[in-house]
């Protein structure tokens, strides 16, 4: 896709729906509204967004109204100019729980705690904020 431009989905499968948007080229971002078919990066235009320089990836709950759209943008001030990625659509269970932790990588292992390893834990929350906080000075400095 050509850097500030939209591609556009609705998805219609109802329940939990994880998307997940893997860029391998460029940097696009993620978009999603139960209102609007065409979100866009305007905060009065979507009600979920995910824009990291990396992985995408957001949980639309099962009581957003569809069908949902989906907006993926082609940010305009990455480096390539053109965006490519692949948008994975991964079916949640009906009960899901908005309040499990998204770093457990092993939920029905009885051996482990609920949270996997916990000395891996920390170092992978350490790594997400410190990313989280390099981005946002990225975004202030530079823009």
């Amino acid at each position: 896709m050509e850097a500030g431009k939209y591609i556009y989905y609705l998805l219609k499968t109802p329940g939990n729906i994880k998307l997940k948007l893997q860029t391998t080229s460029g940097d696009a971002d993620l978009y999603v509204s139960d209102v609007i078919n065409k979100p866009t990066y305007d905060l009065t235009s979507h009600s979920l967004s995910s824009t990291t320089c990396g992985e995408d990836s957001l949980t639309i709950p099962a009581d957003f109204n569809r069908p949902v759209g989906i907006g993926i943008y082609g940010y305009s001030l990455a480096l390539e100019e053109v965006s490519s990625y692949t948008l994975y659509i991964i079916k949640q269970p009906d009960t899901y729980d908005h309040f499990l932790d998204p770093f457990a990588e092993n939920l029905d292992d009885d051996e482990g705690s609920y949270y996997g390893e916990e000395r891996e834990r920390p170092a992978d929350i350490l790594l997400s904020v410190l990313w989280n906080v390099l981005e946002m000075l990225f975004e202030v400095f530079i823009l």
